[in-house]
């Protein structure tokens, strides 16, 4: 994750006092010793752009950081176009860009209100080994971020732009959202710039829509630029009865190619060594029928000689003179 640098060291505070949900993981008779032991560095965020380099620095073992208050944007650039995230508390994001894609894609984070975030680092695996609970709730909190994440992709494939636009702001509600008597209130200050790239659209194309849903209505922007929401706008979303549902088709395509020359001798080498195998197991299986042959050929020989002499010895007693 993107963070500034802070003008000092980061002072460290105890997790499970940033974050009561975790304390829960903890026994009350060890969450004393637990505070001593997971402690985290916290960075006070002002607006502005992020820094993931230099938010790294000032803790090597950090890998990954947990908002605790305020909002922040991931914007990801593939191509002309940014798609924006909003983060705000609980939301875990990755410290270090790894950088190993295929794709091409520049990431860049902003600070939209003041916020402060927890750098996770190697203590908390240590408590995690220690309070197993502690990395269950942690695992669970990621798998929530990454089902609002879902919704959100299904937003981006909406139709209609001004559905889209619906959609997201409902989305936002049900996270920041205040509902009052005249509907539900998003206190997220957005431009339709901003919009725009939360549901995929140009910011004309954001406007207009906007234009729309206010002439109906079902979205009016206050003096302080949060949003209203009408509360039975909502039932216009909702998936049809009749909606037909289909999976999507995804296979595996098998290469057929032959490999490349660099991988073709290990590749030789282990067909080699399976035909290998192959062939001693059937020499064995070779072998162990010879031999089992050879013992019924010399069981059945035995036999015949000793019929024979039985046969030879009749014959040679009723031919004596009595």
């Amino acid at each position: 994750m993107a963070l500034p640098a802070p003008a000092v060291a980061a002072p460290r505070r105890a997790l499970l006092d940033l974050d009561a949900d975790l304390a829960e993981a903890v026994a009350p008779e060890q969450r004393a010793y637990a505070r001593r032991l997971l402690t985290v560095p916290v960075l006070q965020l002002d607006r502005g752009e992020w820094d993931a380099d230099e938010a790294a620095s000032g803790s090597s073992s950090a890998f990954a950081a947990m908002i605790l208050s305020g909002l922040a944007v991931r914007d990801i650039l593939i191509g002309p176009v940014p798609a924006s995230e909003l983060l705000g508390p609980g939301d875990i994001v990755e410290l270090r860009d790894s950088g190993e894609r295929m794709l091409p894609a520049a990431v860049r984070f902003h600070v939209a209100e003041p916020a402060s975030a927890a750098l996770l680092d190697d203590r908390l695996l240590v408590a995690i080994r220690t309070w197993p609970a502690l990395g269950g709730m942690l695992i669970e909190r990621l798998a929530h971020q990454e089902a609002r994440q879902a919704v959100h992709r299904a937003i981006a494939q909406l139709p209609r732009v001004d559905q889209r636009v619906l959609a997201l702001l409902w989305h936002l509600a049900e996270r920041w959202g205040r509902v009052t008597r005249v509907g539900v209130t998003v206190p997220l200050a957005l431009t339709h710039e901003t919009i725009g790239r939360l549901v995929g659209a140009r910011r004309p194309t954001v406007s207009l829509a906007l234009k729309e849903l206010a002439a109906t209505g079902a979205v009016t922007r206050r003096a302080d630029g949060a949003w209203l929401l009408d509360g039975a706008s909502a039932t216009a979303l909702a998936p049809a009865a009749d909606a037909q549902w289909r999976h999507a088709d995804v296979a595996v395509v098998h290469e057929t190619v032959p490999p490349p020359p660099e991988q073709r001798p290990e590749t030789s080498s282990l067909e080699f060594e399976r035909l290998r195998r192959r062939v001693r197991m059937l020499a064995d299986l070779h072998s162990t029928r010879h031999e089992r042959t050879l013992r019924l050929l010399e069981s059945a020989r035995m036999t015949r000689e000793a019929v024979v002499r039985a046969r030879a010895q009749r014959a040679a007693a009723l031919s004596r003179p009595r």
